[in-house]
């Protein structure tokens, strides 16, 4: 394509654009094979939301500065950098971050392209560019020794790559032989760039990236996820967020391979394993853990059992009271078992069995009681301090409403140990403990 007299600048740039964008393969397509291709780095690792702010600056910079004579040439392009980047943000407000990657780098490189034309002068009577044609001479070379590597293979998602790359190819040839040397070398080098990575994929064996080997790994990953499910039956909190976190990831393997990301399917699904393979090994701790507790608490009802019976012989009244108090306590214990708060569990039946023997106690000596309620308080003090600079943390004020009361309940406790009440002292202390362990619930 060369520059004909009585031709105008916005002609010229609109038959560039015509034959580097609209004819044979969108660049926008093959763009996006660069992003794949290209990639060495994990998405986590990438501030997407800063790239998604770079591409707005470079498309409304060339807006802004885009002479009216230019609007009909390069108008309808750079709408659809602007849809593109539209897509991108859309999909990065839905935590398709992998996605809105890539169309932003996708919009870029077109509002670039138009920039770069934009400014492209006239081509010149300038002789053959040597070290454009080496280029082009190269990049024959490779398809061919590409070529050779795939063979006959059909329906192959790298050997519609290569085809792409292949297209763009003829486009530098077309540029070269109209006398379009920079954007021949253009093409050329991006050409080059890709081919020497599409070879390496070949020579590494990434034939595995065919869409039915995908497919079947995409389903041994959802089986595995699917067996995991039954053997953790009922988990904890974690276990049940480290499965679900998997299934979002598979997720977005399966949209990854409806678009066409091959590569970036693979490395979705080696990020499931791992967590779903910790999620089992915590169910298993677990269970073990559980099956300590449940003994723990099957030792604390004997013993409230053989407290309640050896108490009853004295007809201590003040001691059966602490047997009571050390009832509610196992059940209060029994109810966090079951619904899964195993590090409550351990306190309250610790709790409750100090009870028992201080029940025991009280019924022989009165001295004993008081030891017991200043061995309380001094617990239910250390457990209420690290409660309320918990709580306060978080904020919450129906946890923060209930540390206040509790600190009231021992405030009541202080005085009527200090009155000789010890009775009363232990049966404030143990509704503060109540109140904070109410509030700690709030918070976890």
């Amino acid at each position: 394509m060369k520059w004909k007299d009585g031709e105008t600048m916005e002609k010229f740039i609109e038959d560039i654009l015509a034959k580097l964008i609209v004819a044979s393969v969108p660049v926008a397509i093959f763009l996006g094979l660069i992003a794949i291709a290209g990639s060495t780095l994990g998405v986590q690792s990438l501030d997407v939301q800063s790239e998604l702010e770079r591409t707005d600056n470079i498309i409304s910079i060339i807006e802004e500065n885009l002479p009216e004579t230019y609007i009909d040439v390069v108008g309808e392009q750079l709408q659809v950098a602007n849809e593109m980047q539209e897509n991108a943000w859309s999909s990065y407000d839905n935590s398709d971050v992998m996605i809105a990657l890539h169309m932003t780098m996708q919009a870029r490189e077109l509002a670039q392209r138009i920039e770069k034309l934009m400014d492209k002068k006239p081509p010149s009577d300038d002789p053959v560019n040597a070290p454009v044609l080496r280029v082009l001479e190269n990049n024959a070379e490779l398809i061919e020794d590409i070529s050779s590597l795939y063979g006959d293979i059909e329906n192959s998602a790298t050997t519609d790559r290569l085809q792409q790359l292949m297209d763009m190819q003829n486009q530098a040839w077309d540029a070269y032989e109209d006398g379009l040397y920079e954007l021949a070398g253009d093409l050329g080098y991006t050409v080059r760039e890709n081919l020497i990575k599409l070879r390496g994929l070949v020579s590494m064996g990434q034939n595995l990236l065919e869409q039915e080997q995908i497919s079947a790994e995409i389903e041994k990953v959802e089986d595995f996820i699917i067996r995991a499910e039954e053997q953790i039956g009922t988990g904890s909190e974690q276990t049940d967020d480290l499965i679900s976190y998997a299934r979002d990831l598979l997720d977005e393997a399966k949209e990854l391979y409806q678009q066409g990301y091959y590569q970036q399917v693979y490395r979705v699904l080696d990020n499931i394993y791992p967590l779903v393979q910790k999620a089992m090994n915590q169910t298993n701790d677990n269970k073990l853990h559980r099956n300590e507790i449940s003994k723990h608490l099957d030792r604390c009802e004997k013993k409230i059992e053989d407290g309640t019976a050896r108490v009853e012989i004295t007809g201590k009244d003040e001691a059966m009271e602490l047997i009571d108090q050390a009832v509610g306590l196992y059940n209060q214990a029994e109810l966090a078992f079951e619904d899964g708060y195993l590090s409550q569990v351990e306190g309250l039946i610790e709790e409750s069995e100090k009870m028992v023997d201080l029940a025991i106690q009280m019924s022989e000596n009165d001295h004993t009681l008081l030891v017991e309620s200043n061995k309380a308080l001094e617990h239910t003090e250390i457990v209420l301090q690290d409660a309320i600079a918990r709580i306060e943390e978080t904020g919450n004020t129906e946890a923060i409403s209930i540390i206040h009361q509790a600190e009231e309940f021992q405030n009541e406790a202080s005085k009527n140990r200090d009155n000789g009440n010890y009775k009363e002292a232990l049966t404030y202390t143990r509704t503060a403990m109540e109140f904070a362990q109410k509030a700690l619930n709030l918070i976890e």
